[in-house]
């Protein structure tokens, strides 16, 4: 009889600790995500690369937090015509680097001051997230006469 009451009186525990625990589990991943989104981190979504959908979402939610002359029309357009939104764009003349093809001996200054704090963006130009915010920050911050296509 003791020994079923203590059985009993564990699995009641057990039931509610792991019910503790699965709802602290659950909790994590929503604050994770809302953390993510507050940061304009997207590339989550479609895992292993950069996708247009991701760099878009990227774009806009930067867009939100520090507008830009002309908004996403001409972030896009700026974008379209620099790189093609090829991520990964290259041009020796300058030589001129990623989505918003920024001249690559600027690009360590510029991550250093148009980047938000705690974002920890990622210091590489071919990180999309990094490229995005760093272009719409500067944009947000001097125009758009940098980009020979704005």
């Amino acid at each position: 009889m003791l020994k079923t009451l203590m059985l009993g009186t564990l699995l009641i525990l057990a039931a509610f600790f792991s019910k503790t625990w699965i709802t602290q589990a659950q909790a994590e991943p929503a604050h994770q995500q809302e953390m993510r989104e507050r940061q304009c981190r997207y590339q989550w979504m479609d895992p292993g690369t950069w996708t247009a959908r991701e760099e878009r979402r990227t774009a806009l939610c930067v867009l939100e937090r520090w507008t830009v002359p002309g908004g996403w029309t001409q972030l896009r357009s700026t974008v379209d015509c620099e790189s093609s939104w090829n991520r990964l764009a290259f041009n020796p003349s300058g030589p001129f680097v990623g989505l918003g093809q920024h001249a690559l001996s600027a690009w360590p200054s510029r991550v250093a001051s148009y980047s938000p704090p705690l974002w920890n963006l990622h210091p590489q130009w071919r990180n999309s997230r990094t490229m995005l915010t760093v272009t719409i920050r500067m944009m947000h911050s001097v125009g758009t006469s940098p980009w020979s296509c704005a």
